[in-house]
C-alpha cells in the first residue's frame, strides 16, 4: 500500500511494506546474486563481465548501484574506465543527510498527521 503524497506534505510516498516490494517485482525471473563483493566490471565487449571475489557473472546489461563511498574509493575497477566527467562528478559530490519518519495508523484508527525531520 502507498500512503497518499497529500498527507506527507510534498512529493513523497511511502510503501508500508517496504521498498522490497518494488525490487522483488522488478527482479522476478532474473538471476540475481547477492552478498558478493564486486571487484571489476568489464563492459568492453558485447556482454558485461562482473567479477566478484568468488565468481564471474556474464550479462547483457548490468545496473550498477554502488554506494557513493565505494565509487569514491575506486575499489571497483571499470573497464573501460569511467569517463573523466563522470569520475569528476563522483569525486565532487558530497553525501547529505535526510531523515523522514512516518506512522502507519493501527487498524480502524484515523490516520495521524505525518511528521518529517530533515537536516
Amino acid at each position: 500500500a502507498v500512503v497518499s503524497t497529500q498527507s506527507t506534505g510534498g512529493d513523497h510516498a511511502f510503501l508500508y511494506k517496504g521498498y522490497s516490494l518494488v525490487t522483488e517485482g522488478l527482479a522476478e525471473g532474473l538471476d540475481i546474486s547477492l552478498s558478493e563483493e564486486v571487484t571489476r566490471i568489464d563492459y568492453t565487449g558485447d556482454k558485461v563481465l562482473v567479477k566478484t571475489q568468488t565468481n564471474e557473472h556474464i550479462a547483457d546489461k548490468v545496473i550498477v548501484t554502488l554506494p557513493l563511498g565505494v565509487l569514491k574509493s575506486e575499489a571497483v575497477t571499470f573497464l573501460p574506465s569511467l569517463p573523466d566527467w563522470k569520475q569528476h562528478c563522483i569525486n565532487r559530490i558530497g553525501a547529505g543527510c535526510i531523515e523522514k519518519a512516518s506512522e502507519e495508523p493501527a487498524h480502524g484508527m484515523r490516520a495521524a498527521k505525518t511528521t518529517q525531520f530533515q537536516h
